[in-house]
């Protein structure tokens, strides 16, 4: 069963995005929306939603489901024209270990911060069960500062281009770490997990 407390956090985010940027649902290969496999020796599943918008041009939200291990995985790119940072937020539980480490990735896309911006703030922590609140409370400001974000920035077409071989860049180097193939190779197989990589969780 998925963390309720991971489950939660994600859905809510999702939720929060969707409405404030008015994304729309974008379709996947049924295959690619959800799939079955194993992690040591126990079933998991994994879920995975896909928006668009005026301002988003890629969210993906994925979930991964087990009782060895539950993941959720947020991922916001805006459109190049926005000049926004590319948004990126993990919260990991695995087995018994009672301890969910959260990682909120904020990228930025320009040389540039404008005069009042204000960024959500990075972080990685890992903390037990009596800590997990507040870190969880921190990840929902990390989505809402970022949604600020998206009014306070105006469009800046004139840097689309750069931004577009960033997001790029970025794209390629998060396919090609090794440790996000190799767990979802051990649970899903080799030809679907190289074709979730390049299609879904990091789209070439």
């Amino acid at each position: 069963m998925f963390a309720p407390s991971i489950d939660a956090t994600l859905l809510r985010a999702e939720r929060r995005l969707v409405k404030a940027l008015e994304l729309r649902s974008r379709s996947l290969q049924p295959r690619l929306a959800q799939a079955s496999g194993l992690w040591k020796d126990a079933p998991v599943t994994i879920t995975t939603r896909v928006y668009d918008g005026d301002a988003v041009g890629y969210m993906r939200v994925a979930t991964i489901a087990g009782t060895q291990l539950t993941l959720g995985s947020l991922l916001v790119c805006a459109r190049p024209n926005r000049g926004l940072p590319l948004f990126s937020g993990e919260l990991v539980s695995r087995g018994l270990a009672r301890e969910t480490a959260v990682t909120v990735d904020v990228v930025p896309m320009t040389d540039t911060v404008a005069r009042g911006e204000s960024h959500p703030a990075a972080f990685q922590k890992t903390v037990g069960n009596e800590q997990l609140a507040g870190v969880l409370a921190a990840f929902d400001a990390s989505v809402d500062a970022w949604i600020t974000l998206t009014g306070a920035m105006p469009p800046s077409p004139d840097s689309a281009d750069a931004v577009r071989r960033r997001q790029h860049e970025y794209m390629d180097a998060r396919r090609a770490d090794p440790r996000t193939r190799s767990l979802l190779v051990a649970m899903f197989g080799a030809a679907w997990a190289d074709d979730y990589l390049r299609s879904v969780l990091f789209p070439a």
